[in-house]
């Protein structure tokens, strides 16, 4: 019945009542793992309904983050190429690309139950993936344990920063361990072969990148991440002013709609996905 009225919008705030993640925001509730499997397209999924990200995979009848898988089909992307997804959650924006064009997938995640998860949706597409159980971050803070704020519904809003998605039900953390991505992947070749960066990391986003200077030096691959300045106090507005600032010196920035298509950026504005464009290098005299 979700399904059927989501489209209709007298009725589609009906299906916000049923979503985990907005039910967490305002009642203190033990949501239990429900898993199901979800076939779409060419990918068949593990998702959990009592889960944001699983419970809008069902509803919309599409794999969670379908701008991602929509972007990547535009580059005809092959088996020699690579998709690095940091901040994979379980796989729905990265294996629905890897299993429909034979992509290599090295995938990010900090949280063990999402990255169980992730690594059973690998399976099921018989994804090549390059698993790493981590949080990326700066050089000042790599090669530490720390805390992972949780959020109970919606785990895709797990985060490094404490105030980042408060819920009903109090504060839980999961400690996980943290690297840069320079002292992660040091491999030129691998790094030539990635053709698309995907980031999603509640707010760390900076902290990644400054962690990975290395890395953009020999990598011109886009790099899609996302972008809420509807959820940024002043900290995290002064981190993406700097985030911005350092990524135009050498990226054109674009806003992406669901369909994968550029549009206008407005660094006021909030999207579920930006992209940057490595420019063409300066031709010397």
């Amino acid at each position: 019945m979700l399904r059927a009225i989501q489209n209709i919008p007298i009725l589609h705030h009906i299906v916000s009542l049923y979503d985990p993640g907005i039910i967490s925001r305002h009642i203190s509730y033990q949501f239990e793992p429900k898993h199901m499997n979800f076939r779409g397209g060419n990918c068949r999924l593990t998702i959990d309904l009592n889960d944001h990200i699983g419970y809008r995979t069902y509803i919309r009848n599409q794999p969670f983050e379908h701008s991602v898988y929509n972007f990547g089909k535009q580059l005809k992307l092959g088996p020699n190429d690579v998709i690095l997804d940091i901040g994979a959650n379980i796989g729905t924006a990265s294996i629905p690309i890897c299993a429909e064009n034979g992509c290599e997938l090295i995938a990010i995640e900090a949280s063990k139950p999402n990255a169980a998860l992730l690594l059973q949706n690998a399976a099921l597409n018989q994804v090549r993936i390059r698993p790493h159980i981590l949080a990326l971050t700066a050089p000042e803070d790599a090669g530490q344990f720390i805390p992972l704020y949780l959020r109970d519904g919606n785990r895709g809003a797990n985060s490094l920063l404490k105030d980042w998605a408060p819920s009903a039900a109090g504060q839980h953390s999961e400690i996980v361990f943290t690297q840069t991505l320079d002292d992660l992947l040091s491999d030129e070749a691998t790094i030539g072969r990635i053709k698309i960066v995907k980031i999603d990391v509640e707010g760390a986003e900076w902290a990644v990148l400054r962690g990975a200077r290395n890395f953009l030096a020999h990598n011109r691959a886009p790099i899609l991440m996302e972008y809420r300045f509807d959820a940024m106090d002043e900290r995290l507005s002064k981190d993406f002013g700097h985030l911005l600032e350092f990524m135009v010196e050498s990226y054109d920035v674009c806003g992406l709609d669901g369909h994968g298509q550029r549009v206008e950026f407005d660094p006021h504005g909030s999207y579920e996905n930006i992209i940057f464009t490595r420019r063409p290098p300066r031709s010397k005299c």
